[in-house]
C-alpha cells in the first residue's frame, strides 16, 4: 500500500512535513496491516523565499514561523559544530550523555 500527499502551500519547515506524514500514518492500524517500510520524500524543492505564498497560508501561521526560526538556529549550530551537535534528547543514549557531561551516577 502506498500513500502520498501534496501540500496545498509551500513550506519551509520540517515540522509541517512531519505533521502531514503523521496524519497519513494515523490512517493505518499496525495490528491489521503491519508497516514494513515508511518513507517520507520532499520534492519540487526551491531556494527559500522564491516560492509564491498564498495570501493566507499555513507557512505564514505563527506556529510554523516559530519552528522555522528554530530550524534555522539548529542549521547554524550544525554548520558550525557538526552533525551531532543538535538532535532530539530522546535520541541521546546514557553513554553519550556520560561521555559529554560526566557520569552523575557516581
Amino acid at each position: 500500500v502506498s500513500r502520498s500527499v501534496t501540500l496545498a502551500e509551500p513550506t519551509q519547515t520540517g515540522r509541517a512535513i512531519l505533521s502531514h506524514a503523521l496524519a497519513m500514518l494515523d490512517e493505518f492500524d499496525p495490528r491489521r496491516m503491519p508497516i514494513r517500510l515508511l518513507s517520507v520524500r520532499a520534492s519540487n524543492l526551491v531556494e527559500s523565499g522564491t516560492a509564491p505564498l498564498a495570501l493566507w497560508s499555513e507557512a505564514q501561521d505563527a506556529a510554523f514561523d516559530v519552528w522555522h526560526e528554530a530550524e534555522l538556529a539548529m542549521d547554524n549550530v550544525t554548520a558550525k559544530f557538526g552533525h551531532d551537535a543538535v538532535r532530539p534528547a530522546s535520541l541521546l543514549k546514557r553513554a553519550d550523555l556520560s561521555a559529554r557531561i560526566g557520569d552523575s551516577s557516581d
